[in-house]
């Protein structure tokens, strides 16, 4: 008897990069709406800046074309001077005035390249609004099952347990220093590049601090910080690297995962966040049509496997479509203890990012301070806000790289 073998066809890593690209664009798509409610209120901001601007100084910054290639900060002082003169004003006002539509062009400068940045914090986090120092969220536990009462029977009462989690607003920021000489020798790019480059490191420092809240993520079922992952808890992994097996064990840990109460969480694991170290054997992973991972324990080949494994050549991929993909450099940043964590969650479930004041700018007096004393327009950049995990339970941990 003859027995027809069938080699399987596996991604190639020129294949899995076409394919990450594919991933990624259809993930801009969908979260398009998403990164544009989180930058809905810098526009209002600039919207808001723009009306006092114009009303403060009789300059509309909204009709200078910031973006146009032979921008003249230079020119743009000769204009405000010469209508200040024209209008019989001090030299004071235009000083003050120009500094104020210098503001405007810095802030879109800034959040130009600040919405440039590709993050993933929209994918895993849910964004709330904040209006206050902190905000209070209450344990995502739900209340005990009903349970069969006869007739003329006690209802007894339903216990919920928790404690609600407070998240405290940050604050960060910069200041921005443009030398007058800047101005006066016409050196543009420098002014452009510098707000570039710090609404960058803003949008990086977001991203960094999201990732981070992830990797040490504090479970507050007990009233005290304790570590997030545990296998008290159920969501830390064997320390096995990303593969095929440990995908499964997470989502059935996930899946099962309950409150102390001991009610099931119901938990929809829907995305998987990796760092550089897992980026190509994810998608080869959820992008592969047929199984792609050789069936049985670990240590046994295909030639040593037992037989009675559910899988193999041919046999279809279930984790193909599954999960969504979602890759941070972040995970690899030098202040994260190592750069092969990756992580099974319901994604905007249990982690949330608390938005206090958007992406601003407010302006030194040029008159005053150390803007006079060094001769320079200075610039506070600052945001208010905060990442957090409030359970943790909705993410499950695993650690190494295939």
């Amino acid at each position: 008897m003859t027995v027809a073998t069938v080699e399987r066809t596996e991604l190639s890593d020129e294949q899995a990069l076409m394919l990450a690209r594919s991933v990624q664009a259809l993930l801009k798509q969908r979260e398009a709406p998403t990164r544009e409610k989180h930058f809905a209120p810098v526009r209002r901001y600039m919207k808001q800046m723009r009306e006092t601007i114009a009303r403060d100084t009789g300059f509309d910054p909204g009709r200078i074309n910031w973006s146009d290639p032979s921008f003249s900060a230079k020119q743009l002082r000769y204009a405000v001077e010469k209508t200040t003169r024209r209008r019989g004003l001090r030299e004071a006002n235009a000083e003050t005035s120009f500094g104020q539509l210098l503001r405007y062009g810095v802030q879109h400068f800034l959040f130009d390249a600040y919405q440039q940045v590709e993050t993933v914090m929209e994918s895993v986090y849910e964004a709330r609004p904040s209006s206050n120092r902190q905000e209070w969220y209450a344990p995502l536990y739900g209340a005990e099952v009903p349970e069969d009462v006869d007739a003329g029977g006690k209802f007894d009462d339903s216990r919920i347990r928790g404690l609600d989690v407070v998240v405290v607003n940050k604050k960060v920021g910069r200041i921005l220093s443009i030398e007058r000489e800047l101005v006066d020798d016409d050196q543009t790019g420098q002014i452009v590049q510098r707000a570039s480059r710090l609404g960058e490191r803003m949008r990086y420092k977001e991203e960094l601090d999201a990732v981070l809240e992830i990797v040490n993520a504090r479970d507050y079922s007990t009233g005290a910080a304790a570590t997030g992952y545990t296998s008290t808890i159920g969501n830390n992994g064997t320390g096995q690297g990303l593969s095929m097996r440990e995908l499964e064990l997470a989502d059935i840990a996930l899946t099962t995962m309950k409150d102390p109460l001991g009610n099931f969480f119901l938990v929809v694991p829907d995305t998987v966040l990796v760092g550089p170290a897992n980026k190509i054997n994810l998608y080869k992973l959820l992008n592969s049509a047929y199984q792609p991972a050789i069936p049985g324990a670990s240590g046994e080949t295909a030639a040593t496997a037992g037989s009675g494994a559910t899988g193999w050549t041919l046999t279809a991929n279930w984790l193909q479509g599954r999960y969504t993909p979602v890759v941070s450099v972040f995970l690899a940043h030098q202040l994260i203890l190592g750069t092969d964590y990756w992580f099974l969650m319901q994604a905007k479930k249990g982690a949330v990012i608390q938005n206090r004041d958007p992406l601003e700018v407010v302006q030194e007096n040029p008159l005053s301070g150390q803007a006079f004393e060094f001769d320079s327009y200075r610039y506070r950049v600052r945001r208010r806000y905060r990442h957090r995990v409030i359970e943790p339970r909705f993410i499950y941990q695993g650690k190494g790289a295939q």
